[in-house]
Parts: structure tokens; sequence; C-alpha cells
């Protein structure tokens, strides 16, 4: 088991938390294969709101770190394709660490399904030079819908 900062505590604590609300946290594993892209930016679609649901958090873990030939930096976002940083600042993908962004918390409620993206960003050479890294993103949405 690996020994977790205060700072990934809290996390934790955030998590068990929500868990016990009527919320349901969505997993997705993304690993480098799925980001690479002959340049320096590329995205996957992780998951899909649907319409009167809400979106409680998004937590990222980088549990293998990005690397490549030439790739000097990897950062990621959670968000959609028009603000790509709507759920999360940019995370480094090139350490492991545990990071979790809530304050749109009570208030991400859209009146159509909106897709949710992972966007990842290189330095130094393009996205299909990486060969290891894998992110786990936990989505927690609402088990109820509300109207808005």
């Amino acid at each position: 088991m690996t020994n977790f900062s205060k700072r990934e505590q809290e996390i934790l604590r955030r998590i068990a938390s929500l868990e016990r609300k009527a919320i349901m946290p969505i997993q997705r594993t993304v690993d480098f294969s799925q980001l690479s892209a002959a340049a320096t930016t590329g995205n996957r679609k992780i998951y899909t709101l649907e319409h009167d649901y809400k979106l409680w958090g998004v937590f990222t873990h980088a549990t293998t770190a990005f690397a490549g030939t030439g790739v000097t930096a990897v950062t990621g976002e959670i968000g959609t394709l028009a603000e790509t940083d709507r759920y999360n600042d940019s995370i480094s993908l090139m350490q492991i660490a545990l990071h979790a962004d809530m304050e749109y918390s009570l208030t991400e409620s859209m009146t159509a399904d909106t897709d949710i993206y992972i966007t990842a960003n290189s330095t130094g050479a393009n996205l299909d030079k990486l060969t290891a890294g894998t992110v786990e993103i936990l989505i927690y949405v609402s088990l109820l819908k509300f109207k808005t």
C-alpha cells in the first residue's frame, strides 16, 4: 500500500464522503496509446454526462508516469473539447500523483448531453513518441436527475 501525503489523504476522505451520498463514481483508465497522436496535443472521450444529471467531482491519478523518446513534459486536463480544463487545472502526467478538483461542485448540470474528454499536451516530442503512462480518472455523477 502506498503511503499517501496529507493532501492525498484529504482527497481520499472527500471520495469516501461522496460515495456515502447518492453519487456514483465512474472510473476510466487511459493509457499512453489511447492519447497517441502525431501532434503535441491529443484527446480521448472518457464519459458523456447526460442532461439533467450533476457532475460532482473529478479525480485524476497518474498510476504509471508518462514517458517517451524526446518527451520532456506531458500534462493532462479534464474538460470539454471547447474548454479542455473545465474540470481540473493542467496536471503533470509524468509524476505519479493524486489530484482532485471540485470547485464546480453542485453547479455543473447540463441541459444537453455533454462529452467529457481528457486532453494531453506534450513538450519535446509528439504524443506518438510516448512509450509508457497510465492515468485513472474518477468522475462523480448524481444518481438522480436534477431539472435545470
